[in-house]
């Protein structure tokens, strides 16, 4: 009889802990809801991609895209800015990078232009054939070592340069993209090819860009972590990284 009480009082525990469990995740989930319904209220022409709990109770994420900002649903506020935590992270960053590399996966990378050898390791490049840190980017990779094998998965972004998408069509036109690519960055070429396709391609590139939520380039993929900017150093410690993890 002891050992039946016991057990009773045991599975008794469990689903009261169960439902306390339960109900908290309904009521987490409510205010989410609440939070979004009443966001879409208040601010009706804004395109959310998604809305979540934030760091601070009672702000919640918003997620647009190409940015995060902040709703405070009680004041129908929105807050524009990046939160950082004690030892200076910026949390705001770091939740767009989340968003970046789930979006990543969902995206369709043959439409992207593949430079290099096949065995190289991969570097998602999000550039600009008339941004100078771009090209400084190429020159870089392309004096690396011989031995160093570099596989270069590009994503033309022409939004700031209105040149710019005629120079990264002629690359994708060419029979040989990855010599074009380079003639085209070390600015040798005076004669743009086109080609039919090529300019649905290149949307096709912006759109990728734009869901990744690229504000700059160049912006790199070093193996799910985003750089933005010419960052040598960054680069680098990838490719030595990933040498030593298959030694």
């Amino acid at each position: 009889m002891r050992i039946l009480n016991k057990v009773t009082k045991h599975v008794l525990t469990l689903t009261l802990t169960l439902m306390a469990s339960i109900h908290a995740a309904a009521s987490s989930i409510t205010e989410v809801e609440q939070a979004q319904e009443e966001l879409k209220a208040t601010f009706s022409n804004l395109e959310i991609v998604n809305l979540g709990e934030s760091p601070i109770e009672g702000l919640f994420e918003v997620n647009l895209g190409s940015q995060i900002i902040y709703f405070h649903p009680k004041s129908k506020l929105l807050v524009f800015g990046e939160i950082f935590n004690s030892e200076g992270e910026s949390l705001t960053a770091k939740a767009m990078q989340k968003q970046a590399m789930t979006t990543l996966g969902g995206l369709d990378m043959s439409k992207t232009l593949v430079i290099g050898p096949k065995d190289g390791k991969e570097i998602i490049e999000i550039t600009d054939p008339d941004c100078p840190y771009c090209r400084r980017m190429a020159q870089f990779i392309d004096g690396l070592p011989a031995d160093t094998k570099v596989r270069r998965r590009i994503i033309f972004d022409t939004r700031a340069h209105p040149s710019a998408k005629k120079k990264a069509a002629h690359i994708l036109c060419s029979k040989n993209p990855e010599k074009e690519f380079a003639r085209v960055y070390q600015n040798k070429v005076s004669e743009f090819k086109s080609c039919p396709g090529v300019f649905e391609r290149l949307q096709d590139h912006q759109d990728m860009a734009l869901a990744l939520g690229v504000s700059a380039t160049p912006t790199v993929i070093l193996d799910g972590s985003m750089e933005v900017g010419f960052r040598p150093g960054a680069i680098l410690d990838y490719l030595n990284s990933s040498d030593k993890s298959e030694e």
